[in-house]
């Protein structure tokens, strides 16, 4: 959920910092936003999606569309703790 409304992503590079978002158009840096994604059902998280706000820090255009890198903010020590373990390779679903 952007200013704009609400909005369809794909995303990557998922961490307890943040993560990257593809869209078709920019979001300036700074703006805040709502996200909710869903995660891997191989991922055994305890529900099959996730709500958090993030500031978007850069939007870079790449040749088919936006790079849009965004830093969650104020995130539940619950919720950091399940990034954290998801993204650890060592323990991941690899």
């Amino acid at each position: 959920m952007t200013p704009s409304g609400l909005e369809y992503a794909t995303f990557e590079d998922l961490s307890a910092g943040g993560l990257k978002l593809w869209l078709d158009h920019e979001i300036d840096s700074g703006v805040m936003i709502e996200l909710e994604f869903s995660l891997s059902a191989a991922s055994a998280a305890p529900k099959n999606s996730l709500r958090v706000m993030g500031r978007v820090v850069r939007s870079v255009k790449k040749e088919n569309g936006f790079e849009v890198g965004v830093q969650f903010i104020d995130l539940q020590s619950s919720t950091r703790a399940f990034l954290e373990k998801l993204v650890d390779s060592s323990e991941g679903p690899f």
